[in-house]
This record gives structure tokens, C-alpha cells and sequence, in this order.
């Protein structure tokens, strides 16, 4: 069904071609890493169309793909939606030098970023820099290559945030001497946006060669994730992760940065303030409601075959997970992987259920 290898464990999981090929996106919860995992349950299963429904870097959508599946990918976050666009753009030779060209020609000004973010993620000159992006990003509207500079500036944004986050503004991590750090990359906070959204345009590059031949991903226009269309043969579910013990900053919190930079003619007027940026009518992230949001998603998707990812110690816990798996469909899987916590020894467990029509 498909040739990407089977490894036991993510030790050995970056010798993959495809995992090598694909681009180490930034994203809080992206499954990357646990793509070679979910391929070797998932190939257990026939499927021909496939939903990537809480799509976030767009890993899933791309293994669903290389699996031999025709994809239609969703997320609610514009900035997600464009960075997908970009993704999935097939962007030849010339088209990687002229996103370079463009990049290295930016012209810093004073704009929105500058006025309204002095000091909190980004230095003076790189505040002034990204407001020269959004001029040129306005200026290419209706190109297929302004998606791929969006992608590769949002990700050249995380490289230089701590914590790969916007939902503190500590820019003086990056920037105090006498700060004790156990983290972070000085080389990599200090290099040009242009130097190192380039690197990202041509891994775009390197991705669009490695999908020759392949089935394209249509990428859906962020909506409600109840509203999308059901009659897939599989649909793929990543919910946001909701710790027991504690609360933790919204994902719009985490990126509403990049997703004010991915729609700068709403941003002060969706975003004022960072409370709920995004204006989602879904409580997702609302550990009241989302098992009952659950419930209603797989009902939707009862006819197909449905895997959600979780992790082993959220909310609604797996038992309740299991237990609407189970009510919904004829047949219920649970795998778990365990993997290494970023910037830490610790381990978690990841749980991937399946259920079957």
C-alpha cells in the first residue's frame, strides 16, 4: 500500500525518507514524530479519500497522502491554512529563486507590527522587517508563491520566538546577556528573517519534488470542523490537548501572532487584546464541552473509519474517549506510543483510537 518504512520506536523514525523529506514544522502537539506510529495502525486499513480535520502542520495530511489517499485538509487557524497553501504548493527551481530573490529584497518600514509589538517578540529592526513583508505579501495576493513566503516567515517567526510561542512577551530571553538559559539557539535568534525564511523556502522545494506523481491535498478554507462535509473513507481527529491538572494557554494564544500576520486587514479588529482571537463558536478547548463536541464528530463520521490522537493524560480521558468510540462504531482499537517531552527527560504517552464502521 504504500513505501514508507516501519520503525519501532522515534529513535530510528528520522532515517525515513519521507520524514527526513518533510519540513521540522514548529507546532505545539504536531505529530511529526508519531508519523511513522500511526502509518503502521493505520495501514491496517483501505481507504481512498481521507479528512485531516484539526490539520496543524499538515504532517498527518502529507502521510495520508503518501499512503495513497486523495486528502482534503482543515484548520480552523487562518495561519494554519495558509502555511498548508504554502506546503502543498509545488514550487519548482525558478520558484525557489525567486521566493529567495524576494525575501533578500525586502525593504524595512514602520507599520502595525512596529507600532503595536515594540519590544515584546521581535527587536526594533525585525519588527520593521516584518512590516516590510506585509507590504510585499499585500502586493502578491493572487500568487501561488505568496503562500509559500507566508509559511516560510511564519516559520523563521517561531525559530526566533523561546518556546517556539508568542504567548508571553519575554523577549528579553533572547536578548539579556546575563539570562541562564538551558534552551534556545543565540546563533539561530540572531540571523536575518531573510536567511532563515529562506531555508524554509527551499525545503518547500525539496517537499514539492518528493510529491511527484502524488495525489494533491485540497486544502479546505478554515470553518467550524462540524461543518465539514462526512462521506470520507477515513477522517483523521487531533483535538487540542486538555491537561487534568492544570490549565494552559489557548492556541490562539500560543500563535496569534502568525495569525494576525496571516490576515494583517483584520488585525486589530479580530485580535484586540489576545481574548479569543480567533471568534470560534466551538469550545474545542473548553474541557466542559468537548466530549460533547466529540460525541457530535464522530456521529457525523459514524459511516467512516475514524482515528483520533490524544494523549494519555487529557481530558476527556481515554476511558470516556473509548467509551464514545465504542457507541458510535462496530469496532474500537487503542495503541499507545510513548515519547520524550520536548526541552525535557520526562515522557508522555500518546493514544491513537480507531473505529471501525
Amino acid at each position: 500500500m504504500s513505501d514508507i518504512a516501519v520503525y519501532p520506536s522515534s529513535d530510528t523514525a528520522e532515517t525515513d525518507p519521507f520524514l527526513v523529506s518533510f519540513p521540522s514544522t514548529r507546532y505545539y502537539g504536531s505529530k511529526r514524530r508519531h508519523l511513522h506510529w500511526i502509518y503502521h495502525h493505520l495501514a491496517n486499513f483501505r481507504f481512498k479519500t481521507a479528512l485531516d480535520v484539526f490539520g496543524g502542520t499538515a504532517s498527518v495530511a502529507f502521510l495520508l497522502e503518501r499512503m495513497g489517499a486523495c486528502v482534503d485538509f482543515h484548520d480552523s487557524a487562518n495561519f494554519n491554512y495558509r502555511q498548508a497553501l504554502g506546503l502543498t504548493s509545488c514550487l519548482n527551481a525558478e520558484g525557489m529563486k525567486e521566493a529567495i530573490s524576494i525575501l533578500h529584497g525586502i525593504k524595512a518600514r514602520s507599520g502595525y507590527i512596529t507600532s503595536t509589538f515594540s519590544e515584546q517578540y521581535f527587536t526594533s529592526r525585525e519588527n520593521a522587517w516584518l512590516d516590510g513583508y506585509l507590504a510585499v505579501d499585500k502586493a502578491l495576493t493572487g500568487r501561488n508563491i505568496r503562500q509559500v513566503l507566508f509559511y516560510a516567515v511564519a516559520q523563521a517567526c517561531l525559530q526566533k520566538r523561546p518556546f517556539n510561542l508568542f504567548h508571553r512577551e519575554n523577549l528579553s530571553i533572547r536578548t539579556n546577556k546575563n539570562v541562564q538559559r538551558s534552551f534556545g539557539n543565540a546563533a539561530t535568534w540572531n540571523k536575518p528573517f531573510a536567511d532563515l525564511a529562506s531555508r524554509h523556502v527551499r525545503s518547500v522545494h525539496d517537499l514539492s519534488r518528493t510529491r511527484k506523481g502524488r495525489r494533491a491535498i485540497r486544502v479546505l478554507r478554515p470553518q467550524s470542523p462540524l461543518r465539514l462535509g462526512a462521506g470520507y473513507d477515513l477522517v483523521y481527529l487531533d483535538p487540542p490537548y486538555l491537561p487534568v491538572k492544570r490549565t494552559i494557554e489557548s492556541y490562539m494564544l500560543r500563535y496569534h501572532f502568525l495569525e494576525g500576520l496571516s490576515a494583517p486587514h483584520r488585525w486589530g479588529r479580530v485580535f484586540p487584546g489576545m481574548k479569543n482571537p480567533l471568534g470560534s463558536s466551538e469550545a474545542w478547548e473548553d474541557k466542559g464541552d468537548s466530549a460533547l463536541l466529540l460525541d457530535r464528530m464522530l456521529k457525523k463520521h459514524r459511516a467512516s473509519i475514524v482515528a483520533l490522537s490524544y494523549a494519555a493524560e487529557g481530558l476527556p480521558t481515554i476511558d470516556a474517549i473509548v467509551a464514545l468510540f465504542e457507541k458510535n462504531f462496530r469496532k474500537c482499537e487503542v495503541h499507545s506510543y510513548s515519547a520524550r517531552r520536548t526541552l525535557s527527560n520526562s515522557y508522555h504517552s500518546d493514544v491513537l483510537v480507531i473505529g471501525v464502521p
